[in-house]
């Protein structure tokens, strides 16, 4: 995997012949929709990436995220989703760091929403860094098998900045004893009153 980096309501535009309009997120009654977006994509994209109506919730309402602001939904004139755009962002000493995810249903892919959906993304982190008074930087990622992601990504200006890598241990055979280096103990942790 690698990391990349890098006015929602509103917008609408032919795609493929659809008119496609941004809205924000309105909350539960979403939540299947959005769900069904992102099965879709997994179905597509082998990501093991996909949600229930109830993980998604849970997500949404962690601390410091602010769904009705970070979360963008794009449908078509019939009311289908066809893309998202989530960030979380994060203020530091330095810069407002936004994590960016986005979806876009596989019929819907390469026709230009992917454009638009990124630039809501920068124009939301960068209203954040406004408030902030601090810089913006926008993140996201891409496994290095998605040629289609990492090029739309690139034309967008993201680079390439981290890679991870996914590490694998056959169950096999017992665990090795863990060592501790030379002075360190091994113990449970103990609540701090």
């Amino acid at each position: 995997m690698t990391d990349m980096a890098h006015d929602s309501s509103g917008f609408a535009g032919a795609n493929g012949g659809r008119l496609l309009t941004s809205r924000p997120y309105a909350g539960d009654t979403d939540l299947p929709a959005i769900v069904a977006l992102i099965d879709a994509c997994e179905e597509v994209d082998k990501l093991d990436r996909g949600t229930s109506v109830e993980e998604m919730r849970a997500a949404l309402a962690a601390p410091g995220v602010d769904p009705a602001r970070d979360l963008s939904l794009w449908e078509d004139d019939d009311g289908r989703l066809l893309g998202l755009g989530r960030l979380i962002l994060t203020p530091d000493n330095v810069d407002v760091e936004g994590r960016f995810w986005f979806h876009i249903h596989p019929t819907a892919r390469g026709e230009m929403l992917e454009g638009r959906i990124i630039a809501w993304g920068e124009g939301r982190a960068c209203e954040a860094g406004r408030a902030w008074s601090q810089a913006a930087r926008l993140l996201t990622f891409a496994r290095a098998d998605k040629d289609a992601r990492i090029t739309t990504l690139g034309a967008h200006g993201f680079e390439r900045v981290r890679y991870f890598y996914t590490m694998a241990r056959p169950l096999t055979s017992p665990l090795p004893t863990p060592r501790a280096p030379s002075g360190f103990v091994v113990r449970p942790l103990q609540r701090v009153s």
